[in-house]
């Protein structure tokens, strides 16, 4: 699993998302660079998993609290991870609002 993180992240360098100037959202950038984007894809392109940006986000996840329920729940019968135990909740609100604020405006 590791070695195809650090493979995902190393072929997509060149098209990493520009560092947040709010220190939430650059928390969240990090969080969301380390845990998520080997399947998600570092700009939320998508690959093993679901794509979050180009307006992804909010068509399918509208609600904010119903957004962060599937982070720290995880999807049953799918790769997505329950993140709950595994990281602080404000570690989770993080990556939530990076997914909506940075990730979804993205195309």
């Amino acid at each position: 699993m590791l070695a195809l993180a650090v493979g995902v992240l190393a072929g997509c360098a060149g098209s990493s998302v520009s560092r947040p100037t709010d220190p939430a959202l650059a928390k969240g950038q990090d969080l969301y660079n380390a845990r998520c984007a080997a399947c998600h894809g570092l700009r939320g392109e998508g690959g093993t998993g679901k794509r979050l940006n180009g307006g992804a986000v909010r068509r399918d996840l509208p609600d904010p609290a119903a957004h962060r329920r599937l982070v720290e729940q995880g999807v049953a019968g799918t790769a997505m991870p329950a993140w709950a135990g595994v990281l602080e909740p404000d570690e989770i609100d993080a990556i939530v609002r990076y997914e909506r604020e940075v990730l979804d405006g993205l195309g």
